[in-house]
């Protein structure tokens, strides 16, 4: 959990950064949190199960934003990542059913962010 102070700075930087600087900062801490939870745990099956539902929840946010009509991005694009919405939802499920290795969705998370950032870069 947040400490105050750690809340109010997240706060902050919401505040002052771009949207996919914030983009990006969410998908490395849903790729970390996947990363750090240790399945062969009962608690740290709590912690992945925790964080694949997060990581679901943001990309279906994604996916929304990425449906709207007013959404910039090429369509390629925008249908290449509405793809991979659909699916980190299906391989959360499989990988809390053991199915499915977790190191998938960190990966695309990671991909992802990395895109972003250097998205970032060439509008700078």
């Amino acid at each position: 959990m947040y400490s105050s102070a750690e809340h109010g700075y997240a706060h902050m930087r919401r505040q002052t950064s771009s949207p996919r600087a914030i983009e990006r900062s969410v998908l490395m801490r849903a790729a970390n949190d996947l990363a750090a939870a240790d399945p062969d745990t009962l608690e740290g099956y709590k912690a992945l199960a925790e964080a694949v539902r997060r990581n679901t929840k943001i990309w279906s946010a994604m996916a929304t934003d990425l449906a709207c009509s007013g959404n910039g991005l090429p369509d390629d694009l925008r249908a290449q990542l509405l793809s991979l919405a659909v699916f980190a939802e299906k391989h959360g499920r499989k990988v809390l059913s053991r199915q499915a290795d977790r190191q998938v969705l960190i990966n695309i998370n990671r991909a992802v962010a990395k895109g972003l950032e250097a998205a970032a870069q060439e509008a700078a």
